[in-house]
């Protein structure tokens, strides 16, 4: 994480009448924030269609 931070300081030295620079770090909690959200949820997705698979083994080898 040594990027957000060279951006930050970037955008303080040589202007802060740059908006775009000057909103990174906001920008950049959001991003981070939902990229986080969207790996839990694919990490509970995974986990919950292998516990589904496993289960679905279970019941077969049970009736076979």
């Amino acid at each position: 994480m040594q990027v957000p931070s060279q951006l930050l300081s970037i955008g303080r030295v040589s202007d802060s009448s740059m908006s775009p620079l000057y909103q990174w770090p906001r920008l950049l909690k959001k991003t981070v924030f939902v990229g986080a959200a969207i790996l839990c949820l694919g990490i509970y997705a995974l986990l919950a269609v292998g516990v589904m698979g496993l289960l679905a083994l279970f019941f077969a080898a049970m009736a076979g």
